[in-house]
């Protein structure tokens, strides 16, 4: 039978580290302050600039022309690039312009309706190409009207 002493001073020893650790770790918080979720966490604002009267071409999916839709459309951007991304509002008509030729949105049966959807899309990917990547947050269509 193995000796008492033997048994309980490892164990004395495991549990007087554990106990002196937990206090280090307390003592530490308390004396420095502990920094909660909420305080390390910064909202940005976010602002939203329109972008009105973007006529687009409606084209099938074979490439035929069924007419044309004019959008309206709001970027959600941070409040410090509002100025500028107002400033290239034209190199997102242009990017849009290069792109909606080739991109089918025709929808409903004589295609006279935009498909939404895809024109969303086509604008995130002209937005990233027009102010570079992350700065739109969101595409907002405010407005989608055949012409």
């Amino acid at each position: 039978m193995p000796n008492l002493k033997s048994i309980f001073l490892p164990l004395a020893i495991l549990v007087g580290g554990g106990v002196t650790g937990v206090g280090a770790a307390f003592s530490t918080a308390r004396v420095l302050g502990l920094e909660t979720a909420e305080q390390t966490v910064t909202e940005t604002e976010l602002a939203f600039v329109e972008v009105a009267d973007i006529i687009t071409p409606l084209a099938f999916a074979n490439g035929q022309l069924a007419g044309y839709a004019t959008f309206t459309i709001s970027l959600e951007v941070e409040l410090d690039q509002v100025e500028d991304i107002t400033a290239r509002l034209p190199l997102i008509r242009h990017a849009i312009n290069m792109r909606a030729y080739r991109t089918p949105m025709a929808a409903g049966k004589d295609g006279l309706l935009p498909d939404l959807k895809a024109f969303r899309r086509l604008v995130q990917q002209a937005a990233q190409d027009a102010f570079g990547k992350g700065r739109v947050k969101t595409v907002a269509i405010t407005s989608a009207v055949p012409a």
